[in-house]
Parts: structure tokens; sequence; C-alpha cells
């Protein structure tokens, strides 16, 4: 069964919950990737990295499932 997102409260916040997810976890990577050495106190780069990847990887998959599975795009007028 596909939702129009459009009148779908629900769809809409779970695609804006995963975009935020996703565009946190880019503008941390990117912090660590460009200046990570004005990073203080974090002496474990690698681990920290790889929680970022995880959000990531899960809110791009979470998102792709959402529009894949029961998104439909909304018919032009």
């Amino acid at each position: 069964m596909s939702y129009n997102y459009v009148s779908s409260p629900f769809m809409r916040a779970l695609i804006r919950k995963y975009e935020f997810e996703r565009d946190e976890a880019i503008a941390n990577l990117n912090v660590y990737f460009t200046n990570s050495s004005g990073i203080a106190e974090h002496s474990d780069f690698v681990t920290t990295m790889d929680k970022w990847m995880t959000q990531l990887s899960d809110a791009e998959g979470k998102l792709k499932s959402l529009v894949q599975h029961f998104a439909q795009q909304p018919t032009p007028t």
C-alpha cells in the first residue's frame, strides 16, 4: 500500500526525521575529516566516526525503505 506523503503527516515526519539524522551525521563527519584538530578531548576518533557512519547508513536505509515501500508521489494537477 502506498501513501501520498503530501497528505500524510506521519510520512512527512518520518522523512524529515531520517533526513535530519542523515544531515547531522554528514555534518559531524565533515568536521572530523576536515578539521579533526579542532575537536577537543576526543582521543578515539575512529570509534566516534564509526558511530556517525552507522547513523548515516541507518538513516539513508530507513529513508530509502520508507519511500520504496510506502510513499507514492503526488499526482500532478
